[in-house]
């Protein structure tokens, strides 16, 4: 059947050789001078705001739990590496089976098999820790990885103060022998394949920090631990890795309550300057356990 209504094209030799502004800036608007420079007084008043980033912290966590508390279903296909960690990281019900089963109910995918287990390392348990990993089923696995970041920072006070036992005591219970306990019990379980363990540590177990004694003989012991098991297991590769100065709520603790001025002061510069997200931390690790370029028992810090 015949077009009842044919369109005959128009030929057209025209040529264009400008738009039709040619990009020419529009005219400024009568206030545009007062408009920007009330912008400007914003943006001083939020860089002199010793809080801000903290704020902002605050906000982000508190939007990533509404989004963990949501009914919404996310594949782990659709979001980056990063991302993926980030919303692990900040699950806040992670001390209770519902927040836990939040989280693996995120991680939806055909190869991962996600366990979770409630455990108070504080109170370091090895017969738990062994019963916890007897449902894991190692076939088909080269390698295995274990990252020991669970920790505290302790008081924040001056070493002289520092008198009651029973507080020394649940501080390592939880920062050191916990660690020893499960990290044996894993390597008594992970005999075939290869094994990587990633011990996080911390500049402070390095070098003296005023009121951070106790935060610092923790994560000391602990890196001595891994380097003495790295010379003793060749078979297990070994990495300390110590994450830079990280914007998360411990670092936000030291800010506000050490009883060093000049300590709060420094980290408060921080804040404001050249601290890390963990989202460039984690990256700089990932990067470390790609390339491999480390000795077993080496330690390295996110500014090498």
């Amino acid at each position: 059947m015949a077009d009842p209504w044919p369109i005959t094209p128009k030929k057209n030799n025209t040529k264009i050789t400008k738009f039709e502004d040619n990009f020419a800036p529009t005219p400024k608007l009568p206030d545009h001078a007062q408009y920007l420079a009330i912008l400007e007084a914003k943006l001083r008043k939020l860089k002199s705001d010793p809080d801000f980033l903290r704020q902002l912290q605050e906000k982000r966590e508190a939007c990533l739990r509404r989004l963990l508390d949501s009914d919404l279903q996310l594949s782990f296909d659709s979001l980056s590496q990063e991302e993926a960690v980030e919303l692990i990281k900040y699950d806040q019900l992670t001390r209770s089976q519902e927040g836990l089963d939040q989280t693996k109910s995120l991680i939806i995918s055909e190869s991962l098999t996600v366990l979770t287990h409630i455990v108070d390392l504080s109170k370091p348990d090895k017969a738990l820790y062994e019963n916890m990993l007897s449902n894991i089923d190692l076939s088909g696995i080269e390698v295995a990885y274990l990252f020991h970041n669970a920790g505290h920072v302790g008081v924040l006070k001056q070493t002289t103060e520092l008198n009651d036992l029973q507080t020394w005591q649940q501080y390592f219970d939880l920062n050191l022998f916990s660690a020893i306990l499960l990290n044996n019990a894993f390597l008594a379980k992970i005999l075939g394949p290869k094994l990587v363990v990633v011990n996080i540590t911390s500049l402070v177990g390095r070098v003296p920090f005023a009121n951070m004694s106790m935060y610092g003989t923790g994560k000391a012991a602990r890196e001595l631990f891994f380097k003495v098991l790295a010379l003793e297991q060749p078979n297990v590769t070994v990495l300390n890795y110590s994450p830079g100065p990280v914007l998360t709520e411990m670092f936000n603790s030291i800010c506000d309550k050490a009883d060093s001025e000049d300590l709060r002061l420094q980290f408060q510069q921080m804040r404001q300057s050249s601290v890390l997200t963990t989202t460039q931390t984690v990256a700089k690790l990932l990067d470390i356990l790609h390339k491999g370029a480390y000795k077993s028992g080496d330690t390295i810090d996110y500014f090498d």
